[in-house]
């Protein structure tokens, strides 16, 4: 009996150990060290950096994102001690959390092999639209995930707790990202058709009241926060109806459903198969007598997730991290349903044994990590950790490297073309709290946020400006009036071109800023005193 618990215990934490190493495959792309942060990320990095000073969101620095992603950078880089690697550890501990709870559940209700190739499919269909991490829409996978294994959990019933749960996970990922609220709102749908259909009228407005209930009172607190804080209008602004313009300035919706498919590959394509098992088993008189909220649950998620993922008309690889829950769970279906169809008997034997799974899946994993250069990749960053840490810890950009050479502390700098990314690399503060001008989609607040950038700049000139314009060539116009000339010319339509103010701002650059250096094709602009 004892050894039978050893072993028992012994599986369980090589199978952690195995979750800890996939994750870490998906981690590898946001590794300080070997890697720059982009353009979204690095402005989450900022605007956390930002908050640690004492500054305030929407005044000192502007995004149209909720306010959750720039709190949860703040605590990143204060458990960092300003370092990326605080933020690196939240996402990975984020991860590894949502693994084990979403593996539990799974392994509960449909078994053990079931749960490992489930949460194998997700993770890897994560690794493929990671795109560096730190994004609003990976933050929220930890409570969607909570949500939807507390759901599986308790199976065809429902409780108070679930709709309290159900509440708070939806106005927490509402304040990532508006979009980011499909789990909740699934589960409550689900729940909600499943009670009507059955005639359980109780556990429908337990249902609403609960939900409703804990819903509102994350509001309310934060509502209070927000406004003794003295920011709730700016924030409402920003986040809520500043969203709206920016999603019709595509001027058409589509949805993003075949692209989707070809970013994630297998994982989508299988998460399909148990999504059209579904479809097909709602035909049946027999299985719509016993329905479950779970079946509703897989009826409408996915495409529920794939409204919101297309709502801004745009198609960036993030927005597909709003299909890792459905991925998950129709995966876990499909497996359920198909796997004795497909795969002998004594595989699935293999498989859903916990020792011998283990045994297959832990070579496959180590070949992955050396052929995709992962593993030496960790062994470098550790032993430069360890034994080289007088160079530094993160990766050095040899932009920032630059910035930070040649201006003093507290020396302003602009990143031009939305790239504020350089701002914290270089640790130099932006002049102004518009790091994305003029990157703005027409809205009532463009014509005051352009008037506010071209002030900023006239009564505080940085020190230095980098034009990134290279990075989006047909969407930002270049500070040199030669290159900028040529991009009109050559695409007739620059999307940011007519921005209020721009001209006035490419003037004020051509009198007091002269070109002094370029590095890995980012012209950097110096100001220079006129003399009078």
């Amino acid at each position: 009996m004892r050894q039978t618990q050893i072993q028992l215990k012994l599986s369980a934490l090589l199978l952690l150990v195995f979750f800890a190493i996939l994750i870490g495959l998906v981690m590898i792309q946001a590794n300080p060290y070997t890697k720059s942060p982009g353009r979204d990320n690095g402005f989450f990095l900022y605007s956390g950096s930002q908050i640690l000073k004492g500054k305030l969101p929407y005044i000192d620095f502007w995004d149209s994102k909720g306010p959750g992603i720039f709190y949860i950078n703040a605590l990143g880089l204060l458990i960092g001690k300003g370092s990326r690697w605080g933020v690196w550890l939240l996402e990975a501990i984020f991860l590894f959390v949502e693994t084990v709870f979403f593996f539990k559940v799974t392994r509960k209700k449909w078994g053990h092999g079931t749960a490992l190739f489930a949460t194998m499919a997700w993770l890897f269909a994560l690794l493929k639209i990671f795109d560096g991490g730190n994004f609003t829409e990976e933050y929220s996978l930890l409570l969607s995930f909570l949500a939807l294994s507390y759901f599986l959990y308790l199976d065809k019933k429902s409780n108070k707790k679930l709709a309290l749960l159900v509440g708070i996970t939806f106005s927490l990922n509402f304040l990532f990202r508006a979009n980011n609220i499909g789990v909740p709102i699934s589960i409550a749908l689900a729940i909600f058709f499943a009670g009507i259909f059955s005639q359980k009228y109780t556990k429908v407005r337990h249902l609403i009241f609960y939900t409703s209930l804990a819903s509102l009172t994350v509001f309310i607190i934060t509502y209070l926060y927000f406004l003794q804080k003295g920011f709730f209008a700016e924030m409402f602004e920003a986040s809520i109806l500043y969203n709206f313009f920016y999603s019709k300035s595509q001027h058409v919706f589509y949805l993003n459903f075949w692209q989707g498919v070809q970013y994630i590959g297998l994982p989508a394509y299988s998460a399909i198969s148990g999504y059209l098992i579904i479809l097909y088993n709602f035909t049946k008189k027999n299985f719509r007598k016993d329905l479950s909220p779970i079946h509703v649950f897989l009826l409408i998620h996915f495409p529920l997730e794939l409204i919101l993922s297309s709502i801004s008309g745009r198609i960036y690889l993030h927005y597909f991290i709003l299909w890792i829950p459905a991925i998950a769970i129709l995966n876990a279906f499909a497996f359920s349903m198909l796997a004795k169809k497909i795969f002998s008997l004594h595989f699935l034997e293999l498989w859903n044994d916990r020792k011998y799974s283990l045994i297959i899946v832990f070579p496959l994993l180590l070949l992955f990590y050396i052929n995709s250069g992962a593993l030496k990749e960790y062994q470098d960053t550790l032993n430069h950790i360890l034994f080289e840490r007088a160079q530094g810890i993160e990766y050095n950009d040899p932009v920032a490297d630059f910035l930070r050479e040649n201006t003093d502390k507290d020396a302003k700098i602009l990143a031009w073309g939305a790239y504020p990314s350089l701002n914290y690399s270089s640790k130099r503060d932006a002049p102004t709290a518009y790091l994305f001008y003029p990157a703005y989609a027409k809205s009532p607040y463009t014509e005051d946020m352009g008037l506010s950038f071209a002030q900023d700049i006239a009564t505080n000139p940085p020190a230095m400006i980098v034009d990134t314009f290279h990075t989006s060539p047909d969407y930002i116009l270049s500070l040199d009036p030669a290159i900028r000339q040529s991009q009109i010319q050559r695409t007739k339509k620059v999307i940011y071109e007519n921005t209020p103010y721009q001209t006035v701002f490419f003037e004020f650059v051509e009198e007091y800023f002269q070109h002094i250096e370029t590095i890995n094709g980012f012209d950097i602009y110096e100001y220079i005193e006129l003399e009078e």
